[in-house]
């Protein structure tokens, strides 16, 4: 009998896997117009401030953003027929947002409400009175608020993590996987424009690939040539190399820059690299960080597609993962074309003809000093004069010294290029000048593994990176602020899920007040939090960074701003570690707040409208050191 069940058990893996094979592998109807309502202003122009798979910070963007232009309160309508199946309330993300499933299997999400419509407004203030808090998330079943196509369900708003008033749409398939609503056919929405190309960067994908005989990435400014995009400078590829854009798509009535969802690369006609964003993944959404440029997005703002899938890019938006974009260029004459497309099918080229002959022009080159680590490979750089070897470096570990070469040399400054995946060296010497590289590990994706050392431990998961980290970290003290630095990891290298951190400060005893702060650039403190045991301090990061502890005393601010038997509102803030709940009673009975953190604001809704607030009203704010404010006063 067991041996039965285990082979039904084995039976069952194998069948999950063929159904989630093949849904993945399914092409995306696209509907005509009659389908899908448009669900604001339907049958009018509208416009739009973000399309599906735009590339944001952490993730691709999962719809459509409609703007509102600058106003609260425009209906919202059900896109089709269903039933209402999910309302979410927070003060982050999406704020009010409503899901709506419908008769085909698709949901609808309608996100940054300013308020519901009912009978959905009066559940969703008594669960809130029910559970006593502000956020809710609950699940409706089939027929219990049904909605037919054109019903107003909602007002739109900008509530949650919005930038300004304007209607999130999503629409996700029955497996929730967003899909692009503009290959729908809205004729809401206008777009005859072409993607525009701004820039085109290449980079060496290993040690022997040369652009313009550097090692590197670089980037060429692109101009307009009948029609179709170019370089105006000459460029020599050799070896194994990557193509990136700097690039967006305009549509007709919005002045907003948006994403571009087709792209193609071809090398003397050849296909190397097709991608088709019709569908994403929630569980692949922090893949971005491999989609496009992070280092240059950390440096310069700016976010290059790459048009080749890097390591650890698991995606799975390509027509065919073979076609990688990894272009083994010659050093001779070769044809490179990029094909874009945005969801309407409005098209923009690029052309280009590499240069036969290698040259120096790669803008003004500064070799790197003193190192910097990219990939896989120790960039190291010098001036000649420096030098006592000819062109020769010095590298030292436990397993004695290790003399290199220079790869290549431009106005007497000389770059030398080291394969970690080799060996890792402790230090160089050049000339009489010794330089540690610091560099505490290899850290590899897809195992566990915690570092130890005197100041700090740092704990790796399976899913923690995209790629091999060469680990470095400083410790040190700031006797100017009076803080203990902990420099862990670099800021250019993106995490693919959250590390554990123990962090073992040396100077005196802490308590709950202290916490960890990751130090940003402007000067500013963000809170980080952690948990104490024995005199050390344990958090989780999704960043590597520069971090700190810091004691937190002081409670947060409270100001009235109203104070009726209508309504109370509130501006609350802390100046430190932040506000992490608030409570408001009247005669020990529980008020709800709304909170819009952008504002920093909280206002009162009566669960019975016919009754004024009356009573001895109390507010408490608690900051996410434990420190308290309170405000009492009585409403008469």
């Amino acid at each position: 009998m067991w041996t039965l069940n285990k082979l039904h058990y084995s039976f069952l893996l194998v069948f999950i896997f063929w159904i989630s094979f093949n849904i993945q592998g399914q092409p995306l109807k696209e509907n005509t117009k009659s389908d899908y309502l448009f669900p604001i202003n339907p049958g009018k122009i509208n416009a739009l401030s973000g399309t599906m798979g735009e590339l944001r910070t952490t993730h691709f963007h999962t719809g459509l953003d409609v703007r509102t232009d600058g106003t609260i309160g425009l209906p919202v309508y059900s896109s089709n027929d269903g039933y209402i199946s999910r309302v979410f309330v927070s003060p982050g993300g999406y704020g009010h947002a409503l899901y709506i499933t419908h008769n085909d299997g698709n949901t609808t999400v309608y996100a940054h409400l300013s308020r519901f419509a009912e009978p959905i407004a009066s559940l969703v203030l008594t669960e809130q009175y029910r559970k006593k808090s502000f956020s809710l998330n609950k699940y409706f079943t089939k027929g219990t608020f049904p909605v037919t196509k054109g019903d107003v369900i909602a007002y739109s708003g900008n509530t949650g993590s919005s930038a300004g008033p304007h209607l999130h749409w999503d629409l996700r398939d029955p497996y929730q996987r967003p899909l692009n609503p503009l290959k729908y056919g809205f004729s809401e929405i206008r777009d005859t424009k072409p993607p525009k190309v701004i820039r085109i960067a290449f980079k060496c994908l290993d040690d022997k690939a040369r652009i313009n005989g550097h090692y590197g990435r670089f980037s060429f400014p692109v101009t307009q040539q009948n029609g179709k995009y170019t370089l105006q400078q000459k460029v020599h590829l050799k070896g194994y190399i990557g193509i990136e854009l700097l690039s967006y798509d305009e549509l007709d009535d919005s002045r907003f820059r948006c994403g571009i969802t087709d792209f193609v690369v071809k090398v003397d006609h050849k296909i190397y690299y097709d991608l088709e964003l019709t569908r994403l993944s929630f569980l692949h959404q922090r893949s971005i960080y491999t989609f496009y440029n992070y280092p240059e997005f950390i440096d310069s703002g700016n976010k290059y597609y790459k048009l080749y899938i890097d390591d650890g890019n698991d995606l799975p938006v390509y027509q065919d993962n073979s076609l990688d974009g990894a272009i083994h260029f010659t050093g001779t004459s070769s044809l490179i074309e990029v094909i874009l497309k945005d969801s309407y099918g409005n098209t923009s080229a690029l052309e280009y003809t590499t240069a036969e002959e290698e040259n120096n022009n790669t803008g003004s080159y500064q070799s790197p000093r003193p190192f910097i680590v990219l990939d896989n490979i120790l960039m190291i750089g010098a001036d000649r004069f420096e030098l006592t070897k000819g062109d020769q470096i010095d590298f030292y570990n436990g397993k004695g010294k290790t003399s290199i070469s220079s790869a290549f040399e431009q106005n007497n400054q000389l770059t030398f290029l080291h394969d970690l995946r080799k060996n890792i060296p402790e230090y160089m010497v050049i000339g009489d000048k010794k330089t540690n590289f610091n560099i505490k590990a290899p850290i590899y994706p897809e195992k566990d593994y915690t570092w130890y050392d005197q100041e700090m431990d740092i704990q790796f998961f399976k899913n923690s990176l995209f790629d091999t980290l060469y680990l470095r970290t400083q410790y040190y003290k700031d006797s100017v602020k009076g803080l203990e630095i902990f420099e862990i990891g670099d800021i250019n290298v993106p995490l693919k899920s959250s590390i554990n951190i123990t962090l073992k400060p040396t100077s005196g005893s802490y308590n709950n007040k202290y916490a960890v702060y990751a130090m940003g650039n402007n000067g500013h403190f963000n809170y980080y939090g952690g948990t104490w045991e024995n005199n050390k301090i344990t958090f989780k990061t999704g960043y590597f960074g520069s971090f700190t502890i810091i004691e937190d005393t002081d409670p947060p601010k409270i100001s009235v701003t109203q104070f009726s038997g209508s309504k109370v509102s509130f501006q609350i803030s802390d100046n430190l570690s932040g506000v992490s709940s608030y409570r408001a009673e009247i005669d020990g009975s529980w008020l709800l707040m709304h909170y819009d953190p952008k504002t920093n604001r909280i206002w009162s809704e009566r669960l019975d409208k016919t009754k004024p607030l009356s009573g001895d009203f109390t507010l408490t704010v608690t900051d996410n050191a434990q420190n308290k404010s309170t405000f009492t006063r009585k409403l008469e």
